[in-house]
């Protein structure tokens, strides 16, 4: 009989040891709304980081805008596979508006012509002639391009203003 109680009393006292030890190590550990959201947006942005560093490492010297464009668009490719669901929703929200705005401007880099027979037959037979354009949409696509880099800009600030708020930076 007293092995019985014994046997009982041994582990009664190893669940709750276990028990005890359980809340501990989880309440301890755990970490706070705040703490899970840094450590998400920086997970992320170390991603992004990574993933600029991989692509500006393969471009030549000076860069063509095309070459540009299709490395912008390499990079959204690569950055919508980021996994954002950790990510507080108004980072996810300025994350994809800063996607966003890099793909514009690679669209934007897209349009610039590439070369001296594609620049000839763009800007002067189609702008100048066929849309009435004198400097061959030189200044449209400036325009376009600088609009696009403002956007990106501001985006990215926008994005990065969210990470500080929850102590997040690189």
């Amino acid at each position: 009989m007293r092995s019985g109680v014994a046997n009982y009393l041994t582990a009664g006292a190893i669940a709750a040891f276990v028990v005890v030890f359980c809340v501990i190590r989880f309440t301890s550990s755990s970490l706070t709304p705040t703490e899970k959201a840094k450590q998400s947006i920086l997970k992320i942005l170390k991603e992004d980081f990574q993933i600029w560093t991989d692509l500006t490492k393969g471009l030549k010297k000076d860069p063509s805008p095309r070459d540009r464009s299709i490395s912008l668009e390499a990079f959204c490719r690569r950055a919508t596979l980021i996994d954002l669901s950790d990510s507080p929703a108004d980072f996810r929200v300025a994350y994809r508006h800063y996607l966003i705005s890099i793909n514009e401007l690679a669209s934007a880099l897209n349009e610039v012509p590439d070369g001296f027979v594609e620049d000839f037959l763009v800007s002067i037979v189609h702008n100048a002639f066929i849309q009435g354009e004198l400097d061959g949409g030189v200044k449209r696509q400036s325009n376009a391009i600088n609009d696009r880099r403002g956007k990106f800009i501001e985006s990215r600030k926008a994005m990065e203003k969210i990470a500080a708020g929850f102590g997040a930076a690189l």
